[in-house]
């Protein structure tokens, strides 16, 4: 792949700002290094933010370890996001950025994906967390499955989303003429529990958009996220591969149960 000069400068200059991050937040000498922002993959999120970012993106070659077309998943900085996505006394913006960085994370693993954070539509009256644009030559098993462009709310709070923020992004999605979004959460939606009611809980209106709009609402919570991390043993060792070995598995996974319930 090809690099001009100007572009050149722009990944130094994105490289110099994630070092400056991490010893203005960090102190030297106290794990500063495992902050994410020393991570090669914190600069490839930064660039999907910028236009001259994304052009280079664009211009990856594609992946070729599966036929999924996504990268191999960085199993110690997404687990290091997890972590951070849940210290205490972080306020509510920081909280939703933190999730809404998984969620950029778990998408640039796919070739020709381009995760746009805080998107604000024309007449500014609502901001989408991301919206995830497949650029890649072809129709691959996700695309295929999913659509070209989809929506992603994040909602990083110590109780369960609400039905009232269910139903928010439902509509967002309708008036976007999205037919795909998925519900990045903390702890999962109102309704995942057997105890509550089944008239007025999240899920329910989740089924309701997709059997009256044909819209796809898949609710993913940080512990299915973490369904992508290789297996404990217990005894300081590993499994030999996590339950879901990449987001496509994951996400299929889900809108099968939905779907079909397999």
């Amino acid at each position: 792949m090809g690099v001009t000069r100007n572009e050149m400068r722009f990944i130094s200059d994105l490289a110099k700002r994630c070092r400056s991050d991490i010893l203005k937040q960090h102190e030297p000498g106290k794990n500063s290094w495992r902050a994410p922002e020393a991570f090669a993959e914190t600069v490839l999120c930064n660039l999907a933010q910028d236009p001259i970012g994304q052009t280079l993106l664009m211009r990856f070659p594609k992946p070729d370890n599966s036929s999924f077309g996504e990268f191999l998943i960085t199993h110690t900085y997404l687990e290091l996001l997890t972590k951070i996505a849940q210290e205490e006394k972080l306020d509510a913006s920081d909280r939703g950025q933190r999730l809404e960085r998984i969620a950029q994370y778990l998408f640039l693993l796919f070739g020709g994906c381009i995760p746009h954070r805080n998107v604000v539509d024309e007449d500014r009256a609502h901001e989408h967390d991301l919206l995830v644009s497949n650029y890649a030559s072809g129709a691959g098993a996700f695309s295929s499955r999913f659509g070209r462009q989809f929506l992603i709310e994040c909602k990083n709070t110590q109780d369960r989303t609400s039905s009232r923020d269910v139903g928010y992004f439902l509509q967002r999605l309708q008036m976007t003429h999205c037919s795909f979004g998925i519900l990045l959460s903390t702890n999962g939606i109102s309704g995942q529990k057997s105890d509550d009611n089944d008239e007025k809980h999240a899920k329910a209106l989740i089924r309701r958009a997709f059997h009256e709009h044909d819209t796809l609402c898949l609710p993913i919570s940080l512990d299915d996220v973490r369904k992508l991390f290789p297996k404990s043993t217990g005894l300081g060792e590993t499994s030999p591969g996590p339950e879901f070995p990449n987001v496509t598995s994951l996400l299929f996974d889900a809108a099968n149960r939905f779907q079909f319930g397999h």
